[in-house]
C-alpha cells in the first residue's frame, strides 16, 4: 500500500514539475518576426495549377525572414464576358 502511495505521489510530482510545464510552453518569437516590415505578395493568375508554373508571379518567391515573410496570396481572375 506504501508503495502505491509513494508510486502515485512521484508521478504527481513529475506530470506537474515536469510534463505539464513543458506541454503548455508556447515558443517565444522576436516580434520583428512575428511583425514584419514589408509585405510579399503572390499573386495566382487564372490557370495556376502548380508552384514552378509561370502563371505565378513572382515566379520564384524568396523572402527574408524578418524583412519579408509576411506572404500574401491573391487570386487574380480573369472573368470572360458572356457570350
Amino acid at each position: 500500500m506504501i508503495a502505491l502511495i509513494i508510486g502515485m505521489s512521484v508521478s504527481v510530482v513529475f506530470y506537474t514539475s515536469f510534463y505539464l510545464p513543458e506541454s503548455l510552453a508556447k515558443p517565444s518569437v522576436a516580434e520583428y518576426i512575428l511583425n514584419p516590415e514589408d509585405k510579399f505578395i503572390i499573386e495566382i493568375v487564372s490557370g495556376a495549377v502548380i508552384e514552378g508554373n509561370e502563371n505565378y508571379v513572382p515566379n520564384k518567391a524568396n523572402t527574408v525572414l524578418g524583412i519579408s515573410n509576411k506572404v500574401i496570396w491573391k487570386n487574380i481572375l480573369f472573368l470572360l464576358p458572356p457570350v
